[in-house]
């Protein structure tokens, strides 16, 4: 018997906690659905589309410009090379015996390629400092 009394009483508590509940739940969708369909916009409060747009237009603005700027980069650094490939080759076609820079210099072997380290070489140790 005692046993029977504590299952009706669970179920009566269930029952109770989940009524509640509900109705809880009900309540306080009605207020949020009430309290959203009477907030009125201020009209001097400007709306989120114009700053949003005016913030996708910088931020292409600023794109274009790093473009640009990449593009530049580009044309100096095959410039640049254009001119490293010319010095490799005048290097190349230089007698082994000549003097370069003020100093005897030592020439790449023929169809070596002219990098940094043989830069160095030619001109003394690295200065890191």
């Amino acid at each position: 018997m005692n046993k029977t009394a504590i299952v009706i009483a669970a179920v009566l508590t269930a029952l109770i906690l989940l009524s509640a509940g509900g109705v809880f739940y009900a309540v306080r969708a009605a207020t949020g659905t009430t309290a959203a369909a009477t907030t009125v916009t201020d009209p001097a409060t400007p709306s989120p589309a114009p700053l949003t747009s005016q913030r996708e237009a910088a931020y292409q603005a600023q794109i274009q410009a790093a473009n640009q700027r990449l593009v530049e980069a580009q044309a100096t650094e095959q410039a640049l090379q254009a001119q490293v490939d010319s010095l490799q080759q005048a290097l190349q076609g230089a007698p082994s015996g000549s003097v370069w820079a003020g100093g005897e210099a030592e020439h790449l072997e023929h169809g070596e390629r002219f990098d940094e380290h043989n830069l160095f070489s030619l001109f003394g140790e690295r200065d890191d400092d």
